[in-house]
């Protein structure tokens, strides 16, 4: 019996949702500029913007360029992020798997699709989506050489150090796998040991 005027506790599979949500969560949060980036190219393709890049292009009432300013200092935020904290959004991915899911298999899958996402989507995706809205007046480099007027909005360096941002999986790539084997180590150590206590 609870006291009055103090809560219930949560139920455990209330308790294992929320751990789900907080793995889903780490896994795709990085990867939203990336996606943001490749909507707003394909809203521009829709909206036959592509021909006149210099031009200001409005998909409805919203006008892209002011969405690309937005969105490009998010990508790259998020890029040095993931460049430099890969270990701790993963291992934020792997508490809410071990505390969300209850089958080893499927724990060791989604770990190992949680590390090949979040260490390659956020550090190459706004590299590629740039790419696909990039051109002939707005060649994007890593040299950061040329400037770049996508729909009437004039981009720069921003767009190029965009590109730069896939270096950084040199260092995220193998940060990401060694925490990867660390939590595939950690998994197999707690099964063992909660094997031995209810054998």
């Amino acid at each position: 019996m609870t006291e009055p005027g103090a809560s219930a506790p949560m139920p455990a599979g209330s308790r294992r949702r929320l751990w789900q949500i907080v793995f889903w969560l780490a896994v795709f949060l990085p990867l939203a500029p990336s996606l943001l980036l490749y909507l707003i190219g394909e809203l521009a393709g829709s909206s036959g913007c592509m021909a006149a890049p210099a031009h200001p292009c409005l998909a409805g009432p919203f006008s892209l360029g002011a969405a690309l300013t937005q969105a490009i200092p998010f990508a790259a935020g998020m890029g040095t992020l993931i460049g430099f904290g890969v270990p701790l959004v993963l291992a934020l991915a792997y508490l809410g798997l071990e505390l969300g899911f209850k089958r080893l298999p499927v724990r060791l899958v989604l770990a190992l699709l949680a590390c090949l996402l979040v260490a390659f989507v956020p550090l190459v995706g706004p590299a590629t989506a740039m790419e696909g809205l990039a051109h002939p007046g707005c060649r994007l480099n890593e040299g950061g050489v040329g400037d770049c007027t996508l729909f009437g909005v004039a981009f720069g360096q921003a767009a190029n150090a965009l590109v730069v941002m896939g270096w950084f999986f040199l260092v995220a790539g193998p940060l990401a796998f060694l925490t990867f084997l660390a939590y595939v180590l950690i998994a197999l150590v707690l099964r063992a040991r909660g094997q031995a206590i209810a054998g």
